[in-house]
């Protein structure tokens, strides 16, 4: 069964213990396999919220998805990350600090999210996933002409994300009824 996302803290916070400081490549290892939902997850909520507004950060955020989602469809088990950014550390402390913000919020997010119709969210689905994602972000492009469209293909995005990140197969069917409906404005656009 998969860790949800409070224990994949919990356990980081128990492994860095005796440690001062922890490499970013230390945090992208605790989500091994599945960096590429929580990476997606980002830039897609960036779109939805009213920054999403502002003229090009909808074609950004997008170019951003097509970057990830594109690895992952080319068959990359884990998201490529700059090896500088790999090697970055932040000291023990400050990292607990940000976890005990975080964990409230991952806590509301295990209670929805939970492994389920894996076979939706396992496999060769995770890439064909994928392809969806950055077929999404390339209407946003176009979308983004008309106010508040682009937050539709967003939100499609968010929730796959979710789904990939929790192997939760409810939240893909979601995904997808609502990737249908972006496409079917891409239509009447």
């Amino acid at each position: 069964m998969a860790e949800n996302i409070t224990s994949v803290l919990d356990r980081l916070e128990r492994a860095s213990i005796d440690r001062r400081r922890v490499a970013v490549a230390d945090l992208l290892h605790a989500f091994s396999g599945r960096l590429f939902g929580p990476m997606l997850l980002v830039p897609a909520l960036i779109v939805i919220t009213p920054v999403g507004m502002i003229p090009f950060v909808p074609s950004a955020m997008a170019m951003v998805l097509v970057l990830i989602a594109g690895q992952r469809v080319l068959g990359s088990a884990e998201p490529w990350v700059p090896r500088r950014l790999r090697e970055r550390s932040v000291s023990r402390a400050r990292m607990v600090t940000a976890f005990g913000r975080l964990r409230p919020w991952a806590q509301r997010v295990d209670r929805l999210l939970r492994p389920r119709l894996d076979a939706l969210t396992s496999g060769p689905m995770q890439r064909a996933l994928s392809l969806v994602v950055v077929l999404l972000a390339a209407i946003m492009v176009p979308l983004e002409l008309v106010p508040f469209a682009a937050a539709l293909p967003a939100l499609a995005i968010v929730l796959l994300a979710l789904s990939l990140t929790a192997n939760d197969g409810l939240f893909g069917i979601a995904g997808l009824a609502v990737a249908g409906g972006a496409f079917g404005l891409l239509l009447l656009v």
